[in-house]
């Protein structure tokens, strides 16, 4: 197959030209010739703000002067205060060996791309529904706190009803952030960039976490990762915990189980802060575990399959690790 290239993580200055800057360089002269103009017309989309996510697969010239198939995928992670892009991030992944064929030479660009063009569009497909219905929904949900808020401010309101209320706009307004998100993914909203309380955010999931699993699984916390900050999307974050931990939920055994929640500071690198998601159910077969990143892959009879691919997303865009134990088990790792 040829001496694999190594997967790379890139940042893009959006308005210093089309240079995709990872550790070997510039990575864009070594896309081939036929597949730049794709790559170049993603990254116009993503200068002129139509879309805030690229993903695309292309030929990428091995260290051996062979071609291979990598995915290149990133995300914009800062704006200026029109919205305007300024910088993105992103990871490129050989994914040559998920194909049958070898790729010595360069095949036509329909050979190549073809084989993944269904899931590719269906993903766009997805992306534009749930920013339109994202937007609908949004727009109802505003509608629901102003409500509430006005209710909740009538005069001689038992306090079981204002309690009540009160959680009710805290609901609304956990949801409208999600819907921001998909906003987000979809190219129609604004990625919010900020300092983020790592076990702060965990521990404050707690309540909304326990309602999540399945009635017979139990969730223990164990967080020791005190104080470790990052500058990210607060709604990236909690959509990670949350993905990972109804994956582990849907994981366990019929008569139920354990899902542990462990945080700390690996300090025998640069400091990464360190999630790990356990369950104690049955774990994966290998062929499993190649595919539980895939959009669209799942082992329930019903799901979307696309909880865990967003987690590879958010992880690549904060340019930390993920890993996946060959026993029943999820780790993350994020640099800090």
């Amino acid at each position: 197959m040829g001496e694999a290239f190594a997967d790379d993580t890139w940042t893009w200055e959006v308005p210093g030209g089309a240079v995709l800057t990872a550790r070997a360089g510039d990575l864009v002269p070594l896309v081939h010739a036929d597949d730049r103009p794709r790559l170049a017309a993603a990254m116009d989309e993503v200068r002129a703000g139509k879309r805030g996510r690229f993903q695309l697969e292309v030929r990428v010239q091995r260290p051996d002067n062979r071609w291979g198939l990598a995915l290149v995928r990133g995300a914009v992670t800062a704006r200026d205060a029109q919205g305007t892009p300024l910088r993105a991030e992103g990871a490129l992944l050989d994914v040559t060996d998920r194909i049958d064929r070898p790729v010595a030479r360069p095949p036509s660009a329909s050979t190549i791309v073809d084989e993944r063009l269904v899931a590719a569009q269906k993903l766009e497909g997805l992306g534009l529904l749930a920013g339109g219905i994202a937007h609908d929904f949004n727009n109802m949900l505003m509608a629901v706190v102003a409500e509430a808020t006005l209710a909740r401010e009538e005069p001689g309101l038992p306090p079981p009803a204002r309690d009540a209320l009160e959680q009710i706009e805290t609901a609304a307004q956990r949801m409208s952030e999600l819907t921001r998100q998909l906003l987000a993914y979809a190219g129609r909203g604004r990625l919010v960039i900020e300092k983020v309380d790592l076990d702060a955010l965990v521990q404050e999931l707690t309540a909304l976490l326990k309602r999540s699993i399945r009635r017979d699984g139990k969730l223990t916390l164990e967080l020791g990762g005190a104080g470790a900050v990052i500058e990210a999307d607060s709604t990236h974050l909690r959509q990670l915990v949350m993905n990972l931990v109804i994956n582990a939920s849907d994981a366990l055994s019929p008569g139920g189980g354990n899902i542990t929640v462990r945080t700390h500071v690996d300090r025998s690198g640069a400091g990464a802060w360190v999630l790990e998601v356990v369950d104690d159910g049955h774990g994966m077969d290998a062929a499993t575990r190649e595919k539980i990143f895939d959009p669209f892959f799942t082992t329930k009879p019903t799901g979307h399959g696309l909880g865990l691919s967003a987690v590879l997303g958010i992880v690549s865009q904060l340019q930390g690790s993920i890993t996946v134990d060959s026993a029943p088990g999820l780790a993350v790792k994020l640099s800090e």
